[in-house]
């Protein structure tokens, strides 16, 4: 991911019942960042019944701002990574479960 993604609010968007899969098979995968990043918005929108599922991937590099925003019953699946340091950023991103959005 080059630095041109700075105009982007987020590198990752699902809404409107849309799934996002990334399985990486192996281990020492790796997303690299390079830059710094700064996303206007935050790393992954999920929204409106939606899902974006990340598994065995790793991410280095830096990126600045939310790491997610998570709503209206949007789920967004770590496979049970920290929300506090796994996804690129430096701010907690935000989950509004009032609305049903999730971050598992």
């Amino acid at each position: 991911m080059a630095p041109g993604c700075r105009s982007h609010p987020s590198h990752i968007e699902a809404s409107k019942l849309s799934f996002c899969l990334w399985n990486v098979q192996g281990v020492g995968t790796d997303l690299d960042l390079i830059g710094p990043i700064a996303f206007s918005g935050q790393f992954i929108t999920c929204d409106t019944n939606s899902v974006v599922q990340i598994v065995n991937l790793g991410f280095t590099g830096a990126a600045t701002n939310k790491r997610f925003d998570v709503k209206k019953d949007g789920i967004i699946d770590t496979n049970g990574s920290d929300p506090l340091t796994y996804l690129p950023g430096d701010a907690f991103g935000t989950a509004e479960n009032a609305t049903g959005g999730y971050y598992v």
